[in-house]
């Protein structure tokens, strides 16, 4: 799905640019991470966001076990 940015431009919401600075900074707030943390993930995970978010959710579920508190 696309839509306009603030400067009439169509952003392509089924992929993210990481060229594109406004691209970076929206995924990065989307998903409450790090631009770097971002770039990171795109290029080991792909440039869609699913896959982006579910590299998140494994990441999470890892870290959860990990602590003292994880209860299985």
């Amino acid at each position: 799905m696309a839509s306009v940015d603030f400067r009439g431009t169509k952003r392509d919401r089924s992929r993210i640019n990481l060229n594109a600075n406004d691209d970076r900074m929206f995924w990065s707030k989307r998903f409450g991470i790090t631009s770097e943390q971002l770039i990171e993930i795109v290029l080991r995970a792909g440039s869609s966001p699913d896959d982006v978010q579910k590299v998140l959710r494994q990441q999470h579920s890892l870290d959860l076990r990990a602590s003292r508190y994880w209860i299985s």
